[in-house]
């Protein structure tokens, strides 16, 4: 579990349905979102249960215990909120869920939660005729279940926070229903979690019945976290490992990548964004338009990034990816060319991290800095590399 060819998933949009089809072979399967497997179920259904990837769905549970006008509550929200139970809607509805208020249902919330998910393949596949036609695929008599179950969980800030043993609760409760499937807890912790904590916190974890463990650092920032904060999430990741469980790193960028070379066995990551989540967000928007660029390895809008590339010069920040072989502007690449040099680009750096020691990665990373040193570049823009490198470097 979790140790998947290239231990990468992506999270799942509606809208890059043909972005998905066409890159089949460069992604191992795909996080889907709950509120887009509520409001769009069938279109969602038809096409991820023919699509034939590994897939699973995130309950998106610290929704619930967000702190926001309830005017700007959504369909989606409601769609989460009913999921989780007919009790949670009322109160959702008026105020923020308070760990009170779940405590007497764990049982409940965790069988709602995870029945939606074991039901997904049979009621979602209304759709499935169309899709199987336009991927060419034979339409199946039955189509299988998520790959792992993900428990509803709920955001904490260390293990004396009223939400921990409430999602802890959530987990064990749900190791009662998981049936044949496999199930992976989230640990969803703030970046300020006692390390004095991941011993006991790892204790806590270390049950029969969870098959992996998802680790999900709320609204990691990798490019701006200080190397302390990047170190700490490192060790907790060599901590777990040593339960002899497969984790799995949700929302990650590149250091979030190489933390498979100290233990982590997969990760995922939106495409265009979603490296990183504040699980209480809730307003929702457009992505804007952004060009990732592989020797800095993070994301830049695509003009600051074609300004990076023309102060630079020559061939140091260009990307040889099929897609940009072309020479242009990249302010005059389409939304599509844009997600497509990105996963072309991530593929890139998996394969390469994987044959790969970590030293001469970290090494990869000080050399870069110390190029771009002698550019007149805000240090801004590549001091993330020293930063993870720094980090890394205790592991090596």
């Amino acid at each position: 579990m979790f140790e998947y060819r290239l231990g990468h998933f992506l999270t799942y949009h509606h809208v890059s349905q043909d972005f998905f089809r066409r890159h089949r072979d460069k992604y191992d399967g795909l996080i889907i979102p709950l509120s887009i497997a509520c409001v769009f179920r069938q279109g969602t259904g038809g096409f991820v249960l023919t699509l034939k990837k590994q897939y699973a769905l995130d309950p998106r549970t610290p929704l619930l215990q967000a702190d926001f006008d309830r005017g700007s509550i959504r369909r989606a929200h409601l769609e989460i909120a009913d999921v989780h139970g007919p009790s949670i809607v009322s109160t959702f509805l008026s105020r923020p869920l308070q760990a009170t208020d779940v405590e007497p249902i764990e049982g409940e919330m965790a069988r709602a939660v995870l029945s939606f998910q074991k039901e997904f393949a049979r009621q979602s596949a209304e759709k499935v005729d169309k899709y199987a036609a336009l991927l060419g695929e034979d339409v199946e008599s039955e189509y299988s279940g998520p790959d792992f179950l993900i428990p509803p969980y709920f955001r904490y800030a260390g293990r004396r926070d009223p939400w921990y043993p409430v999602s802890l609760g959530l987990a064990r409760a749900a190791v009662r229903e998981k049936e044949d499937f496999r199930l992976a807890p989230v640990l969803h912790m703030t970046a300020g979690f006692p390390e004095t904590e991941f011993d006991a916190l790892a204790g806590d974890y270390d049950e029969r019945g969870f098959d992996g463990l998802i680790v999900f650092v709320n609204n990691l920032q990798e490019y701006l976290a200080p190397a302390s904060t990047l170190a700490k999430y490192g060790r907790l990741v060599v901590r777990l490992r040593r339960l002899g469980k497969p984790l799995f790193g949700l929302f990650g960028g590149y250091f979030t990548l190489l933390l498979r070379k100290v233990g982590m066995g997969c990760f995922s990551n939106a495409v265009g964004y979603g490296e990183y989540r504040d699980s209480g967000y809730h307003e929702g928007g457009q992505a804007v338009r952004r060009y990732y660029v592989p020797r800095l390895h993070r994301y830049f809008t695509d003009i600051e990034a074609q300004n990076l590339q023309a102060t630079v010069g020559g061939a140091f920040l260009r990307c040889d990816c099929d897609t940009c072989r072309r020479r242009r502007p990249l302010t005059n690449y389409t939304s599509q060319e844009l997600l497509d040099h990105f996963l072309k680009t991530r593929l890139s750096e998996i394969q390469r991290a994987d044959a790969s020691d970590l030293d001469d990665l970290i090494a990869e990373l000080d050399a870069t800095a110390t190029a771009l040193e002698d550019y007149p570049i805000p240090f801004d823009r590549y001091s993330h590399l020293r930063e993870w490198a720094t980090a890394l470097r205790p592991f090596a």
